[in-house]
Parts: C-alpha cells; structure tokens; sequence
C-alpha cells in the first residue's frame, strides 16, 4: 500500500513510498527505513539499495513514524511517546545523522509526523487521536489542535505554500489553518463509514 507522497521539486512529481519507508528530499535518490527487529534506522541507496547508515537505540523501543522538515533535518517518533530531531549529514556513499533534542507531550505512541520548514512547523499525531503542532525553531508544542470526534486519524499533511494542516480520518478530509481553525470537514471517498484515506500530499 502507499503509506506516504513526496513532491520531489528536482524531478517535478509526486513519489510514493510504503510503510516504514521515507524518501529523502529533494533528489529521492535516497530512503531511510524503519520497523526493524532491532528498531534501527537504516538508509538506502534508492539505486543500488546499498545500505548508507545504520543507526540504533533512537529511541527506547521500535520508530513509529519519520518525516524530513528539510533536506537536512530528519524528525523521528517512536513507541516511547517521544519525538526526536536529528541533523542529517550527506556524503556520496555514507549518511550520518546528530541527535539535536528530544521534544516530549504525547501520552501513547506517535503514528503520524509532518512537517514544513518553510513555517517551521511540526505536527505530531498519537495513538490516542491527540495532535499537537510544534515550533521547529523554538523546539516548543505551540498548540494542540481540537477534533471534531475521536476518530483516527491515517494521515497529516502541513502545506508549505500557505501553512494549512490537512488530516485524513477515516474517509474524511478536515483542513485547519495554521492556528487551528477548523476550514473544512469533508467526506471525499467511499459510501461506507470504514474505508479510509491512507495518504495525502499538497501540490504546489
């Protein structure tokens, strides 16, 4: 299944990945993958698929989620409710990254990240429905935005051209604004209750 859409600007089009999986900005000629028994972080060659970097005890126990607020920052989530941000360094055959800091607030483990350098904004979503939006420069939680119903949410996007925040719940689409103000709750897929949007993206 697609579990994730990157716009990549170098190749001018949308790039699909699956689960545990991330391309890296903005040639996507790399991925990082998570979900290992060991619960390592591993990057790739998207070419050869020769491995780049290996990196353990990220966090305590598995990453649950991942998402680049730029080519140089990498966010990480895991079963331990926490969130990390790591300094990402390229060579042509080696990627290393540098913990920065550990942002704390979730209460059950993150499922979902998103992220937008240009706002320098981060938004987290946890097992347990709560979504908080985070300053990137500040390294604070900024506010935590209020749901219309418990439903879970399957996917988050924040767009880089206006600063929207698009959840995907179930077969609804809910827009915010970057304050948290409620735009949008639309049904766009499906004629039963249980069908679900797995993935989303802004374009342009």
């Amino acid at each position: 299944k697609v579990a994730n859409l990157i716009f990549s600007p170098t190749q001018d089009r949308l790039i699909p990945a699956g689960p545990c999986m991330l391309n890296m900005l903005p040639n996507c000629d790399r991925y990082v993958q998570w979900g290992y028994a060991d619960h390592s972080l591993r990057f790739f060659s998207s070419n050869t698929k020769r491995l780049l970097g290996l990196y353990e005890n990220t966090h305590i126990g598995p990453v649950t989620a991942a998402a680049f607020a730029d080519s140089k920052t990498l966010i990480t989530a895991g079963a331990d409710c926490t969130l990390a941000i790591w300094t990402v360094n390229k060579t042509r055959d080696a990627i290393e990254i540098e913990w920065k800091t550990y942002l704390f607030g979730h209460r059950a483990p993150v499922t979902i990240l998103a992220a937008s350098r240009v706002f320098s904004t981060l938004l987290s979503v946890s097992a347990d429905g709560q979504v908080l939006v985070w300053d990137l420069n500040r390294h604070d939680c900024i506010r935590s935005l209020l749901l219309p119903t418990q439903k879970i949410v399957q996917a988050a996007q924040i767009s880089s051209t206006s600063g929207h925040i698009v959840l995907c719940r179930g077969n609804h689409v809910l827009l915010f604004t970057l304050n948290g103000h409620l735009l949008v709750d639309q049904k766009i897929s499906g004629e039963t209750p249980d069908e679900q949007i797995l993935c989303c993206a802004f374009y342009n």
